[in-house]
């Protein structure tokens, strides 16, 4: 999705393109064996934006090795 970076510049499209940069902060995070979820930047603006809690945030980073599991599954 065009503009993942900088969600602001995709329009009517910034809530999609927000998503998409969560989702790609969390592939690169997740993909790394050796950081931990303490490592993950939390105070990224992407997260306050999309208007997710702490507890939100911690169940999603809990749940990496499931994604992880998923998507060799697919590979």
């Amino acid at each position: 999705i065009a503009c993942h970076h900088e969600p602001e510049a995709a329009l009517e499209h910034a809530p999609d393109a927000r998503i998409v940069q969560l989702a790609d902060l969390l592939a690169h995070w997740a993909v790394e064996d050796v950081l931990e979820e303490s490592d993950f930047p939390l105070d990224d603006p992407v997260i306050a934006e999309l208007g997710l809690t702490d507890a939100q945030m911690g169940a999603i980073l809990a749940s990496r090795q499931q994604a992880l599991s998923f998507a060799m599954a697919l590979a």
